[in-house]
Parts: C-alpha cells; sequence; structure tokens
C-alpha cells in the first residue's frame, strides 16, 4: 500500500509540473530569416518586433516607374501605421526583407534594395521604436561603398555575423565574415580583419587556374610588393611571376581594402580595389574572371 502511494504521488508531481512549464513563457530561440526575397510587387509578413512575443504584421508598399519598372519609393507599415519610407535614389527592381532576432529586446529588420546585375542600391538594418512607432536605422551597410553586398546569415543573444561580398580587380570576388555587436542602439563591428575566401574557384572555367582558386591561391603575374601592415611602410617580401600565394585576411579601413597573402612562412599585406590594375594585372587568370 506504501508503495502505490508513494508512485501516485510521483505521479501526481510530475502530472503538476508539466502544468507548470506548459505556463511558462516560451523563450524563442535566436533566428534570422528571409521575409521576402527578390520582391517586385507589394508583400505582407508578420514577425515580432516589439518583443511581446505577439507577431506584427509588417507590409511592403511599391511605387513603381511604368515606363522603366524600377521602384521609385518604399513605404513599410508596422501594424498599419507607416514606419519607414524609402526613395529612390539608385535605380532598383527588387526588395528583400530579412527579420533579425536576436532576444526578446533585440528584434530587426534588413531591407536591401537590388538593382542592376544584382549591386545592392541601399542596405541597412532597423529596430522598430514602439513610441514612435517608426523604425529606426542601427546600421547602414551602404555608407562605405566596399560593404555593400552585406547579407545577415547568423544571429545569437550576442551579436550578429554578416557575410560580405565585394570584387577588387586585383582578385575577382572574395567573401568574407563580420561579426557586430549591438550596443547603445547601434550594431558595432567587432574587427576590422577577417579570415577571406575567393570565389573564383566557383568558376566554370578551364585554364589551370582554377586549381589554385580552389585552394585559396593566387598565381603571380608580375613582381608585386607586400608589407608588414596596412600601414605599407615595411616590405615583408616581393613576388616573382609565377609565385604562388595564399589569399589569408581581409581589412577595411575607411574607404580603404587591404588583403593579406602568404608566400611560404612571410605573410605581406596589399591595398587593393585601384581600377588601374586591370590594365597590370596582379595574378594569372583573374581579369578573366571578372563580372561586370
Amino acid at each position: 500500500m506504501k508503495q502505490l502511494q508513494k508512485t501516485m504521488m510521483l505521479g501526481l508531481f510530475a502530472l503538476t509540473f508539466s502544468f507548470i512549464l506548459a505556463d511558462l513563457p516560451v523563450k524563442a530561440a535566436s533566428c534570422v530569416e528571409k521575409m521576402c526575397n527578390y520582391s517586385s510587387s507589394n508583400s505582407t509578413f508578420s514577425a515580432d518586433m516589439t518583443g511581446d512575443n505577439k507577431k506584427d504584421v509588417i507590409k511592403l508598399k511599391m511605387t513603381k516607374d511604368e515606363e522603366c519598372g524600377f521602384i521609385q519609393k518604399l513605404r513599410i507599415y508596422v501594424n498599419g501605421t507607416k514606419a519607414l519610407t524609402l526613395k529612390n535614389k539608385d535605380s532598383y527592381y527588387s526588395v528583400t526583407a530579412t527579420y533579425i532576432h536576436m532576444s526578446r529586446s533585440k528584434n530587426f529588420l534588413q531591407i536591401t534594395g537590388r538593382g542592376d546585375n544584382d549591386y545592392a542600391t541601399f542596405n541597412s538594418i532597423y529596430r522598430y521604436d514602439a513610441k514612435t512607432k517608426k523604425l529606426v536605422k542601427v546600421l547602414d551597410l551602404t555608407s562605405n561603398y566596399l560593404l555593400t553586398d552585406g547579407e545577415v546569415i547568423r544571429a545569437t543573444g550576442k551579436k550578429i555575423v554578416i557575410r560580405h561580398s565585394y570584387q577588387p580587380s586585383e582578385t575577382g570576388w572574395l567573401h568574407w565574415k563580420y561579426s557586430y555587436v549591438y550596443k547603445n542602439k547601434k550594431f558595432k563591428r567587432i574587427s576590422d580583419t577577417a579570415s577571406v575566401k575567393t570565389a573564383l574557384g566557383d568558376f566554370a572555367m578551364k585554364d589551370g587556374y582554377e586549381k589554385y582558386f580552389a585552394k585559396n591561391q593566387f598565381v603571380a603575374a608580375r613582381s608585386l610588393r607586400f608589407y608588414s601592415s596596412v600601414k605599407m611602410n615595411k616590405t615583408a617580401f616581393v613576388t616573382k611571376k609565377g609565385d604562388i600565394l595564399t589569399l589569408k585576411k581581409v581589412k577595411i579601413s575607411g574607404n580603404k581594402m587591404y588583403l593579406q597573402f602568404q608566400k611560404g612562412s612571410k605573410t605581406g599585406w596589399r591595398e587593393v580595389n585601384k581600377r588601374s590594375y586591370i590594365d597590370k594585372p596582379f595574378f594569372y587568370g583573374v581579369n578573366e574572371r571578372l563580372a561586370g
């Protein structure tokens, strides 16, 4: 009898505890979700922007040029109230909206406009101010032309990770990731330096250089000087034609872009994104793979 009573008490406790757990608020995991992707017409979706665990209705309304087809004005409404208006500065034909949830109090929208050749004409992240009922910009990814193709790919309670892409004429398309923390109602980049990968290995071109790009390597087309730091005042090494270099890191400082390469046991930096180098290529096989 005592054993039966003990079993019944344990069962009652387990049932009561399960009801208590069911009443507790569920803590949603951090996430990144595309709500509309390359949309060229009005879109409506739902996401919790206010942090009350209830989904808000978000509407994107577009005014388009009837002749050219590009979007002249984008208006964003949250729960029926206009929260943001973006007027046309550069021609764009579609809009991508990405919902970013870090925690209950940190919810954001990334809005990107795409024009010719998939170029990002604007790209910013916004938070929703419940008092003013406006979307407020917290990170502008078009303030630096090198970063116009940034896409949020991951979020945690402490940071977001943005995948950046750019095509310097010296190397062709590159991809790298920067991490950002949210502080004082703005996103701040944790570091200006990151590991970087070439995208040229993805090109369906067989000229012998694809095997190097697949390993993040470049073959020097001429003598090139690399420096021990981005101050560019002390030589780290000098290449000869045919030397094989491994791409290691990228650094963005203001409107300047630097890449670090390794030759043997030595590493060195070089400023890139100088259009004049198209006529005097740094590396074999790059010019043939440049887009645009």
